[in-house]
């Protein structure tokens, strides 16, 4: 992966100020990080651009919470991250365990090809009723 500069973003999309600066991003683990951010908490629609970006994980809220829901969320995070080669399938590991209305989700994503200087991991908290809550490393 190229090692690119780009605007910073905090958890929540928005731009990232240090000071009275934007923040910038200059290594490709910052990078890789923001973006599969972005991808989590994206929804289908969000993007004019590109109507289909993101793991649309919030059409699963009012779902019950079953073995097929986790399935699901997990496979639409892993082709939110790989099909268009943003990542290869062997960079994405996800774990999940379903607990009442909540699936906790923790995803790694890794070095295959040294492409980046440490894994990435990510926790996450999805509920049924509120959709993604959770996002951090």
């Amino acid at each position: 992966m190229a090692n690119t500069v780009d605007l910073e973003f905090d958890r929540f999309g928005d731009l990232s100020l240090f000071g009275n600066d934007l923040s910038i991003l200059n290594s490709s683990l910052d990078f890789t990080y923001q973006n599969v951010i972005d991808r989590l908490i994206t929804n289908f629609g969000d993007y004019d651009l590109y109507r289909s970006f993101g793991a649309n994980i919030s059409s699963y809220i009012g779902a019950n919470n079953t073995a097929e829901l986790e399935e699901a969320v997990i496979r639409s995070i892993k082709r939110s991250l790989t099909d268009d080669g943003f990542l290869s399938i062997a960079a994405v590991s996800i774990v999940s365990l379903r607990e009442d209305a909540a699936l906790f989700l923790k995803i790694t994503i890794g070095n295959p090809l040294n492409a980046l200087e440490e894994k990435i991991v990510i926790n996450s908290i999805f509920n049924t009723s509120s959709g993604l809550l959770y996002v951090t490393n």
